[in-house]
């Protein structure tokens, strides 16, 4: 039982080894002798597995690993036809004549073999790195930076650990980095050009997810966040008009500040408005504002001015001038969702609004 044991356990041994996987623990139980020499660990009828030790480098234990054809059990021609572990070539080649080849040798040619082919294949890393280093670097001036850092990702690839190839690597994501949140920051401006601020705000936290810190993108939302003032609600002292004058003050008025805010404002989208007073209702001075596109108008600019009658029948007295921006309307024209926002030189538009409406209300 014991013995099928073993047996068991030395297959599984050197199934580990053929297929090119050797733990550390495992490679130091086949160092014996000479630590400087490698060994035969495996070997069957047609390939032996050899480990070179090359000693250390750096204060690491450095080991070389790859199979070998054989005949019989003569070494004829020895090819290496894999290299494990640490290299990625497989086409380097090495021959070595009439050496009887068994488990547990030590294989003295070899270690000289090994090291040859890490001078060569370090050399061919190292024109291999260059070439792709040029190429990133090339691209990088040229802003071409999807190519550029899929050249670097190439080299680091070949060598993760590559100090330049780091470097470069962080060079082409900084710029693909300065690249992505300008694209992003010209959106937002132009959204804040046409008062889309929830959408510019959209894209300035697009850009601070990409680079929290960046002061550019903090100072633009600041920004959005002052065009996002809540409803305006602005109540001055009672004004009483005549609501038989010629012109009506306070329709005219307001229409200038719309005009200058609302892109709504124009012959292809009438403004509905009505002017109705009721001794104990107060009626919004515009109803509605209804887009030709479709039932419902959203984000657009309105207005209403709370009125009631006065105790003179010619007259209506102004209680509260509200301006609205962003109101979501129905079909029938009534504001059923209301997410109220304005820029603060809307703000200010607004209460030179008012003190004019009071001005010339007095003077009637």
């Amino acid at each position: 039982m014991k013995r099928c044991f073993l047996k068991f356990a030395m297959v599984i041994f050197m199934l580990t080894l053929i297929s090119g996987y050797v733990s550390s623990d495992a490679l130091a139980k086949t160092k014996k002798g000479d630590p400087s020499f490698g060994r035969i660990v495996y070997i069957d009828q047609n390939m032996a597995f050899v480990v070179i030790n090359l000693g250390k480098k750096d204060g690491v234990e450095k080991d070389f690993s790859f199979e070998v054809y054989r005949r019989d059990t003569k070494i004829g021609e020895i090819k290496v036809v894999k290299v494990r572990r640490t290299f990625s070539a497989a086409d380097i080649e090495y021959t070595y004549k009439n050496r009887f080849m068994k488990v547990g040798d030590t294989v003295r040619p070899f270690k000289k073999a090994a090291e040859t082919f890490m001078r060569r294949q370090k050399k061919i890393l190292r024109e291999k790195l260059n070439e792709l280093f040029i190429q990133a670097q090339n691209l990088l001036k040229n802003k071409d930076y999807k190519p550029a850092e899929e050249k670097i990702r190439e080299a680091l690839q070949l060598d993760p650990e590559n100090k330049k190839a780091l470097r470069i690597f962080n060079e082409v994501k900084e710029a693909c980095l300065r690249e992505k949140l300008n694209e992003l920051f010209i959106k937002a401006q132009a959204y804040l050009k046409e008062m889309e601020c929830e959408l510019a705000e959209e894209k300035i936290r697009e850009a601070l997810q990409l680079d929290p810190e960046n002061k550019k993108a903090l100072k633009m939302l600041r920004k959005v966040e002052e065009a996002l003032r809540t409803i305006i609600s602005i109540e001055p002292e009672t004004i009483i008009v005549d609501i038989n004058a010629p012109k009506n003050i306070i329709h005219s008025t307001a229409m200038d500040v719309l005009r200058k805010y609302g892109c709504l404002i124009s012959s292809s989208n009438p403004v509905k408005y009505s002017l109705q007073a009721s001794k104990n209702k107060r009626v919004p001075l515009i109803k509605d504002i209804i887009s030709e596109s479709g039932p419902f108008t959203r984000n657009k600019i309105y207005y209403s001015v709370e009125v009631e009658k006065s105790p003179k029948s010619d007259y209506l007295v102004i209680n509260r001038l509200i301006i609205y921006l962003r109101g979501v309307y129905d079909k029938e024209g009534q504001a059923y969702n209301y997410r109220i926002k304005m820029s603060s030189a809307a703000y200010k538009e607004a209460q030179e609004m008012v003190r004019s409406i009071k001005y010339l209300a007095e003077g009637l």
